[in-house]
């Protein structure tokens, strides 16, 4: 599944938007508070037209309650690939890596096991590392700052500096950000369209054969 975390949105449209976007997309969103208006505005539903009750939606009341309670679900199990946790955000402040240049999908390689305990108990996976989730292997989780301070206020914890940072191509000679909702919406393609080619790839690394469509000739 695809998680969207907006940190501390202020601007009710956007935020509708966003939620039109993930809805769409099949994606969860996650808004961590403070938020800059009342999720009751008449923005927020406007923007998300009809569609905004349908929005499958989770409030944080702080980054910590969304990290204590979301990253441990998200990163538990390191059976595959997935379950990573990106920031993003412009390539100037803390995006290191294009967006279409990660492989949000790879397989992660299974940690080895903690050595036994004494008294003979088995060895567990190490839990402070990000594999695929347990919830479903896949899981993506992008997380947003808000339109006038970014990821500011993110940075300063220590979940904040330990988390991957990707940025969208930008000509930052000619504009200092995109919209949010536009910014969203391009993070979250690129995230689908990753998962759809996925299959085929792997099949392909595996020396699988495409079917080859049966209008074409060869």
């Amino acid at each position: 599944m695809l998680h969207v975390v907006l940190f501390r949105p202020l601007i009710p449209a956007n935020t509708g938007n966003i939620g039109r976007t993930c809805l769409g997309f099949g994606a969860r969103l996650h808004l961590v508070k403070p938020l800059g208006f009342d999720l009751s505005e008449r923005e927020v539903k406007r923007a998300g037209l009809d569609h905004w009750e349908h929005v499958d939606l989770a409030v944080h009341n702080s980054w910590t309650c969304f990290t204590e309670s979301m990253l441990p679900v998200l990163s538990h199990n390191n059976s595959g690939g997935g379950g990573n946790i990106y920031l993003v955000s412009k390539r100037l402040k803390l995006g290191s890596t294009p967006i279409a240049e990660v492989d949000f999908f790879a397989p992660t390689p299974k940690p080895p096991p903690i050595a036994a305990q004494p008294g003979g108990g088995a060895g567990e996976l190490s839990s402070d590392t990000v594999g695929s989730s347990a919830c479903s292997q896949g899981d993506v989780t992008l997380v947003f700052g808000n339109e006038v301070d970014g990821l500011s206020g993110l940075e300063e914890g220590e979940r904040g500096r330990a988390l991957p940072a990707v940025y969208l191509p930008m000509r930052d000679d000619v504009i200092r950000s995109y919209n949010l909702s536009n910014a969203v919406a391009m993070a979250v393609y690129e995230v689908d369209r990753q998962r759809r080619e996925a299959p085929r790839i792997r099949d392909t690394g595996r020396g699988g054969e495409q079917r080859a469509p049966t209008s074409s000739t060869m």
